[in-house]
């Protein structure tokens, strides 16, 4: 079984990944799309090769130095080493299933502070805790919330004298109708030091891949609904407080373009060098990022030796210099 590497200097080449025996016939792997269709392809589930030897031996991680290690990509692992957290402060990961990043930020912080790992999955949110248990991290509060819903968790805060009643046109009181409270978990708007928003994403950065097919309309609309989270960050974002924004995938539309969004439609928002740097820069264009701009995220491609052929990725980090409007 090989890989077509198409980062080399001399032309597409393939490396060997090692010998086995297919599972399924090609038909079956490689199934045509209609590209006419509006339908969505039925997903390829299943065993597609069964290794029988690799070419170099690589052990699996799972089960070794249990609670003492949690094995991460290395754009994953820099994540939160941008985003910075502190001892004693108040942080959130607005998406924070499967736990790596929340579980490095927490360590990050020397399990002193606050920090609120969201995920709207039932069984990712008990994964979230038992990673925290295992690791034996006290500061990390998994919940069950999806981050979108802004009026089930997120207070409204009144900072003016207006009354909660408006008057008739004969001078008579009427009371306003009045919204269903939010049950559980409240927050206070502008309360959290730091947010990591590591939104869904088209994931076309994941290794390895068999192959990959999504639409246009598809990728344009994972940018639009990541803009959603990014939303609810800026709202509970403190005024000078940090937010890192990373994707896994190397769609501009749903990095670079989102940048471009953020900058575009929220006051007092500065884009910060997303530092220590590992990846390359971001992409220039007309409708992203200038070249000042680009010089400040951090993008991975796969292919690029510099940065050790990594996955695809992408890391903006940014502060807040002016309240929520």
């Amino acid at each position: 079984m090989c890989i077509r590497d198409r980062g080399s200097t001399d032309g597409p080449r393939d490396r060997l990944l090692g010998w086995g025996v297919a599972g399924m016939s090609r038909a079956a792997l490689f199934p045509p799309r209609d590209s006419k269709s509006q339908q969505t392809p039925a997903k390829v589930t299943g065993l597609a090769v069964a290794m029988e030897e690799m070419s170099t031996y690589l052990p699996a991680l799972n089960g070794v130095l249990v609670g003492l290690c949690y094995a991460q990509s290395l754009p994953s692992a820099v994540v939160a080493h941008v985003l910075d957290p502190q001892p004693g402060e108040r942080v959130l990961d607005l998406c924070a299933a499967p736990g790596s990043k929340s579980s490095h930020i927490a360590t990050l912080m020397k399990d002193q502070g606050t920090l609120y790992s969201f995920d709207r999955s039932k069984n990712k949110v008990a994964k979230l805790a038992s990673v925290a248990a295992e690791l034996g991290i006290t500061i990390m509060h998994p919940h069950k919330q999806d981050s979108l819903k802004y009026s089930s968790y997120i207070q409204e805060n009144r900072t003016d004298n207006r009354p909660t009643a408006s008057s008739t046109a004969e001078g008579e009181p009427r009371k306003k109708k009045q919204k269903p409270q939010p049950s559980g978990l409240v927050l206070e708007r502008e309360s959290f030091d730091r947010i990591l928003v590591d939104p869904p994403c088209s994931a076309l950065g994941l290794r390895p891949r068999l192959k990959i097919e999504i639409s246009k309309e598809e990728l344009d609309g994972h940018a639009i609904h990541q803009r959603n989270f990014l939303r609810a960050a800026m709202m509970l974002l403190k005024v000078g407080g940090t937010m890192v924004f990373s994707t896994c995938t190397m769609h501009p539309q749903e990095n670079e373009a989102n940048v471009r969004w953020l900058l575009d439609t929220f006051e007092g928002l500065v884009l910060e060098e997303a530092n220590p740097r590992v990846g390359g820069v971001g992409l220039v264009a007309e409708d992203l990022l200038t070249e000042h701009e680009a010089s400040r995220v951090q993008r991975f491609d796969p292919g690029d030796e510099e940065s050790g052929d990594p996955p695809g990725f992408f890391i903006a980090k940014f502060t807040k210099h002016a309240p929520f409007a």
